[in-house]
């Protein structure tokens, strides 16, 4: 049986208990929620809200109070130091970190059945597109593998914080043929230098003349991969026609098992691919089927520039699959992603701060995502913003319209990320907004120099700032000078320096997401610093 079919005939189940599930959303998620209820009741917080006898959602609504990951970091970190029964009944298997804020680092519990919630909405998706493109099987994969860069971590009781790769979701046995049909070997997470690591990737991604799809989160993440590539491209062609690495990459003897095979037909095809002005990928890759992004919010641009470089290739909104659970799953037969509502019990808070149930929302509204995990979250504001597209039998399908939590506030402004996102410059690479002290308090939009020019860039500010001027505290705040105009300053190089910066920050690879707007108020001069760090 190929690996393919193993997949597909493993995940099957999982996809008919979805597709069932949708036929009666409702009741499904009450009874998921009384499930996770009853699986915690003997622990610390079901004491003391009394799980036990909660006998439906408005119980539980009524007596447990929504909460932040500040009002429950204490007890997660009495976990991470080995204390058990206090959040949840199972043992923690792992710990995940958040990425994308620039605050303290959260740990996330990963225990079995928050594991097999995180099962529960990819499987769903994998067999649904194995099912409806079936080209796919044809080929290899790409699935993000996001190096280690750094020492591997461990919490003050010894329990491992973060999985090996994104490929762990899966369980050991289907992991197993996940990993046999990558294109890239998952021992490549081994390798401790981050450009030693994109590198040998793209160096292994030119030997799959097979490859068929392409799984990853952020599309930075490929569109840098390309960078390297086109930064390289006599090293790359004569390594391919050789069967060479390409460059010295020190000792990695015990990692790596470096041997290719020369070609120069292969080398041929990728010179040809990059004598053009665009890079050719479908003459490197020819049976690309799909590549699985974010496609919405801040990644929304990065994802239509992927459309323009694969042309030949169906790019997949990923959905919303956030480090404390899945949200929304992506599925052939719907426009947008479906709520993944055999994972977590799902509220949704109103613009007047009313949490709300999936059959009371409203086509074409915004919310904020509560959620209750199998992980121990209980009526969790993940900040979380997204916009109700339709509905798929009785779930609802969402887009991810951004983070409604991460805001900037310099005199009283209010300026929130779902207000910057909708009006930054589309298709045109790096965009982010980010507050600044001097000369006097203003906000800076940064952009892509190799994109915009001096008239572009400031134009797009103007345009911008016309945009923020609906919000009365921004417009108060401007016509009582309390704060400048928004600027433009054009970066070099903006992706990989940002991705820099996320990376001594303890982010993985893999999960990097520009934000739209950034709440650090030095950016003006942490671009100009990580750039001469990059280039000495």
């Amino acid at each position: 049986m190929s690996p393919w079919q193993h997949l597909s005939d493993n995940m099957e189940g999982s996809y008919l208990r979805f597709i069932d599930a949708m036929e009666h959303a409702p009741e499904f998620q009450e009874s998921l929620l009384q499930k996770i209820l009853r699986e915690n009741s003997d622990t610390e917080i079901g004491r003391k809200y009394d799980f036990s006898s909660i006998l439906n959602v408005e119980d539980y609504r009524s007596r447990v109070p929504i909460s932040s990951y500040e009002d429950r970091r204490s007890d997660i970190e009495r976990m991470a130091a080995g204390h058990k029964g206090i959040l949840v009944g199972s043992d923690v298997e792992v710990f995940e970190e958040t990425s994308g804020s620039s605050s303290k680092p959260k740990l996330v519990p990963y225990t079995e059945p928050s594991l097999s919630a995180h099962r529960g909405a990819v499987f769903p998706w994998l067999y649904d597109l194995i099912s409806t493109r079936p080209n796919i099987a044809s080929g290899r994969c790409y699935w993000s593998i996001s190096p280690v860069a750094r020492e591997q971590k461990f919490t003050p009781s010894g329990m491992p914080i973060g999985l090996a790769s994104d490929a762990a979701y899966f369980g050991d046995e289907l992991q197993a043929s996940l990993l046999s049909l990558s294109a890239v070997p998952y021992q490549l997470a081994g390798v401790p230098d981050i450009d030693v690591w994109r590198f040998l990737t793209v160096r292994y991604l030119l030997e799959a003349h097979d490859l068929s799809v392409i799984s990853i989160w952020s599309p930075t993440f490929l569109l840098s991969l390309l960078q390297t590539l086109t930064e390289n491209p006599t090293t790359f062609v004569d390594a391919v026609a050789h069967g060479e690495v390409g460059r010295d990459l020190g000792d990695l003897s015990g990692i790596l098992d470096l041997r290719f095979q020369p070609s120069r037909s292969r080398a041929n095809d990728i010179k040809e691919a990059l004598d053009d002005s665009t890079i050719n990928t479908k003459l490197i890759w020819p049976i690309l089927d799909t590549i699985s992004c974010w496609t919405d919010a801040s990644s929304r641009s990065f994802a239509q520039e992927l459309e323009m470089l694969f042309p030949h290739a169906r790019i997949q909104g990923k959905g919303l699959l956030a480090t404390e659970g899945p949200v929304s799953v992506p599925l052939s037969e719907y426009p947008f992603p479906v709520l993944a509502i055999n994972s977590s019990f799902f509220e949704f808070m109103d613009s007047t701060g009313t949490p709300r149930l999936m059959d009371d929302l409203l086509d074409g509204r915004t919310y904020r995502l509560i959620t209750t995990t199998p992980g121990g979250l209980y009526r969790y504001d993940t900040g979380d913003n997204v916009e109700v597209m339709g509905w798929a039998k009785q779930a609802p399908m969402l887009k991810f319209v951004g983070r409604g939590s991460r805001a900037s506030d310099l005199v009283g402004e209010k300026i929130t990320e779902d207000a910057i996102a909708p009006n930054l410059p589309s298709s045109r690479g790096f965009a982010m907004v980010a507050p600044c002290l001097r000369p006097s308090p203003h906000y800076t939009l940064f952009l892509d120099a190799e994109r915009f020019d001096t008239d572009a860039g400031d134009k797009a500010a103007s345009d911008l700032e016309t945009a923020l001027r609906n919000n009365p505290h921004y417009s108060y705040a401007r016509d009582l000078n309390q704060l400048g105009p928004m600027d433009c300053k054009l970066v070099g190089n903006p992706v990989r320096t940002f991705e820099q910066y996320a990376l001594e920050n303890d982010q993985r690879l893999g999960d990097i997401k520009i934000p739209a707007l950034h709440t650090d108020t030095d950016w003006d001069t942490r671009f100009e610093r990580l750039t001469l760090r990059a280039a000495e």
